[in-house]
């Protein structure tokens, strides 16, 4: 009796291991399936793997993103081959993640996924009816349809329950804005950037038609963060905050957070050169010539610093220092345009014409397509009445098609046989 006991309890664990083994695997094969974008076969692996015992947690919500992935190839116009027709499709999504959500309240992901379940219900109820712009209401948040507020709900929710992931609160600055409520947006932008300090991660703070309110929030965050443990460096908060008040329109604001940042980072480059440049912008042409020198060593390859260097020379009424930076510059980069025509200028205004002329012309020949590069050209040659020059000029540049037409005009009182 011992030995018989042994022995089924042996073929027992054999079987559930088996099984257990057989429903894993299947679980992969489905998870290739759907990386290789055959959306039914890998609802069809799934459904075998949960047959042979496999981890029903873990299945249920990749079957969960295989339904809403097909539902988002359909938004985006796309004609994919979906496991269920999209109205069952959201109807099993939603049974699916409820039983997820039984057996672990907690799992913050499934929550999301709930959210985006109760978006696509709202976008097929809005192409099955008809909106009745009567009932529509001056106040944004009245109306929002019911599957959107179950959708924030879960958002925040899952925000609550992971409260240092950006990505829920994003979401729902997302979902407010999209309704037209910066305000209900606010809270949530605060807590995104308090959470990941970083203002690339958080595109709504790239529009240039940033609410106000956003942007008062979004500083906020910042602040958090400065007063907090960060795995981004606090010389990258400042510059960010900075950057961003400068990218909206207020720079005096945004000088304090720059200065902090070079501060607390000296070789910081993108901060040392950011505040010069502002501080050009400003006309304190000597501060920034200090902060755009610093940049300079930060990143001794950069080309970018002499340039503003040349015209802080220019402005203190220094033109051959201005021309050494521009020179600096233009070895740094050979190609770069704007170092030949701010060279060019330079010399011109020295009285080294020759000089002068040689940095137009090179700047046409490395940029032949370049309207910009012409015209600089043609009005060097107007400005020493070289009209031979000028002629010669709008010899080559008729004979260009990206500019041609361009110059048409204004080169139509030379004869030039057929160009003209």
């Amino acid at each position: 009796m011992i030995l018989g006991s042994f022995v089924l309890l042996l073929l027992a664990e054999t079987a559930y291991f088996t099984r257990r083994c057989a429903g894993a695997i299947l679980r992969l094969r489905g998870e290739k399936a759907f990386f290789a974008m055959d959306l039914t076969g890998s609802w069809r692996k799934y459904q075998a793997a949960l047959a042979w015992g496999g981890a029903r947690d873990r299945i249920e919500t990749d079957e969960a993103e295989v339904l809403l992935f097909g539902l988002d190839q359909i938004e985006a116009g796309l004609k994919p081959a979906t496991a269920l027709p999209p109205k069952e499709s959201i109807r099993r999504t939603l049974d699916l993640l409820a039983d997820r959500l039984r057996d672990s309240p907690r799992g913050a992901y499934q929550w999301s996924l709930a959210a985006d379940t109760f978006l696509q219900e709202e976008q097929r109820r809005r192409r099955e009816a008809t909106l009745d712009l009567g009932t529509l209401s001056e106040d944004p948040l009245e109306n929002v349809s019911p599957e959107r507020w179950r959708a924030i709900a879960a958002l925040e929710t899952a925000s609550r329950l992971e409260p240092h992931n950006y990505i829920y609160h994003d979401m729902l600055v997302d979902l407010f804005l999209e309704v037209g409520s910066p305000g209900e947006a606010a809270p949530f932008c605060r807590r995104a950037v308090a959470a990941y300090p970083a203002v690339s991660d958080h595109k709504y703070l790239l529009d240039e038609g940033l609410d106000p309110i956003l942007l008062e929030a979004a500083i906020q965050g910042f602040e958090e963060a400065l007063e907090r443990p960060s795995m981004i460096p606090r010389a990258t908060i400042e510059y960010d905050t900075g950057w961003l008040l400068a990218n909206h329109g207020t720079i005096l604001r945004a000088l304090p957070y720059l200065e902090n940042a070079v501060r607390s980072d000296p070789g910081f480059y993108e901060a040392q050169y950011y505040l010069g440049v502002l501080l050009y912008g400003l006309k304190r042409y000597d501060e920034a010539g200090i902060h755009l020198r610093n940049a300079s060593m930060a990143d001794p390859s950069s080309p970018d610093p002499h340039f503003h260097l040349g015209y802080c020379e220019l402005e203190n009424g220094r033109p051959e220092a201005a021309i050494e930076q521009f020179e600096l510059g233009r070895k740094k980069d050979p190609e770069g345009l704007k170092f030949f025509l701010a060279l060019g200028g330079t010399l011109e205004k020295v009285g080294r014409q020759t000089d002068a002329e040689r940095q137009f012309v090179a700047a046409t020949n490395v940029h032949p397509e370049s309207a910009e590069a012409w015209l600089s050209l043609l009005d060097f040659y107007r400005r020493q009445n070289d009209a031979r020059g000028e002629a010669r000029s709008c010899s080559k540049v008729l004979s260009l098609k990206p500019v041609a037409d361009i110059f048409r005009p204004r080169c139509a009182e030379f004869d030039l046989g057929g160009h003209s």
